[in-house]
């Protein structure tokens, strides 16, 4: 390869490798740049004449230069080598993600020098990860729909099991009393029945709505609406309710949704209070960057989080006993933040209480009142 004197930019090779958007450079044997495309400009912000004869690969290269030095040596030793990697644009705006290839110059079994051939494949790897984000959202929700399906055929399997023993018992009892009881399960299976209907109603419904359509409201309102609906419990229960959430802060939600989730995060509070000291829930927001966290403290009996993490937002999973518990409440108001574009944290200690952080989008960022 001959391409020491491309200081002529006339020559008709120059001047197509200049039209490229790939960057081509060319590095002899002393590690010397003898060739750079017009690219190198928009990729490192450094023009061809500055580095043809006059900088090295590892001035060029900078800091990457340790990064990209086992490359280096292994296309001196006559083996071409492909890599990918990530370069910081020249105004320090972004990255770019590159496909990198490094092929060695052979001439009479000498390596003479190494071509550098740098492609900016950033498209290809967004669309890289749009598919593998799409693959887990619909493994996500196969998953959920396969879990949704065992429950269903389980409930019903074992309400028609209970039902026909039920009648059995009851076509063959001749004693009153005894048929009055029977009768009476049958109405509890009827009941329970019903109320299962509902709960997997309840479920179908919030996934038919997708995602939820947004717009900007304030969260203390809200906050303060479901208070009000909590009043008559939070009084039975002694409970105190300490509102310290920011009044100004407008957060990107669904009103329908939110208030459905701030129901049952503070509903939750007090049903699962401990038994031996008054319920005290604290309410917070901070402000996260472009996000706003919904802080909900309690004191009451706490999850063992090492035994039940992976279980807390499951269908149908209950970890303190409550006769009215659900299983489903945890469940939809993940989904139903998750369709909002927020997310829960939680921490949480048996005995001690529990820490939920519901992140929301933010409208408008407002400072927290000293």
């Amino acid at each position: 390869m001959h391409l020491q004197n491309t200081a002529n930019t006339t020559l008709p090779e120059v001047q197509v490798a200049d039209k490229l958007t790939a960057m081509i450079t060319y590095w002899d044997n002393q590690l010397l740049c003898r060739f750079a495309n017009a690219a190198c400009v928009s990729w490192y912000g450094i023009p061809p004449e500055q580095m043809v004869g006059k900088m090295t690969i590892n001035q060029f290269l900078g800091s990457m230069y340790e990064h990209v030095f086992p490359y280096i040596m292994g296309a001196f030793e006559g083996r071409e080598q492909h890599y990918e990697r990530s370069i910081p644009l020249p105004d320090g705006t972004g990255v770019r993600h590159a496909l990198i290839t490094i092929s060695p110059d052979v001439v009479n079994g000498v390596v003479n020098g190494i071509v550098a051939h740098v492609a900016d494949v950033t498209r290809l790897k967004l669309l890289e990860q749009q598919i593998e984000d799409s693959n887990r959202i619909i493994s996500s929700q196969n998953n959920n729909l396969l879990n949704f399906a065992n429950i269903v055929s389980h409930n019903l399997r074992s309400y028609a099991n209970n039902l026909e023993i039920m009648l059995g018992m009851y076509a063959v009892e001749d004693d009153p009393a005894e048929r009055a009881q029977l009768f009476g399960f049958l109405r509890d299976i009827s009941s329970n029945f019903k109320t299962t209907v509902r709960n997997l109603s309840d479920i179908v419904k919030v996934h038919n709505l997708g995602k939820a359509p947004l717009q900007p409201v304030n969260l203390n309102s809200y906050v303060v609406l479901v208070l009000e609906m909590l009043r008559t419990k939070i009084d039975a229960t002694g409970a105190t309710v300490v509102n310290n959430i920011n009044p100004h802060v407008e957060i990107d939600a669904n009103p329908a949704f939110l208030e459905s989730v701030i129901l049952n995060f503070l509903d939750n509070a007090l049903k699962y209070r401990h038994e031996t000291r008054p319920p005290l829930v604290e309410l917070t927001t901070l402000q996260v960057g472009p996000e706003t966290v919904l802080n909900i403290r309690d004191n009451g009996l706490g999850i063992d989080l090492d035994k039940y993490r992976h279980k807390l937002f499951g269908m149908y999973n209950t970890f303190h006993g409550n006769e009215d518990a659900t299983g489903i409440g945890l469940y939809i108001t993940k989904f139903q933040v998750e369709s909002m574009g927020g997310y829960i944290g939680v921490e949480s200690k048996v005995d001690y209480g529990t820490w939920f952080r519901i992140y929301f989008r933010t409208s408008t960022q407002a400072e927290l009142p000293l």
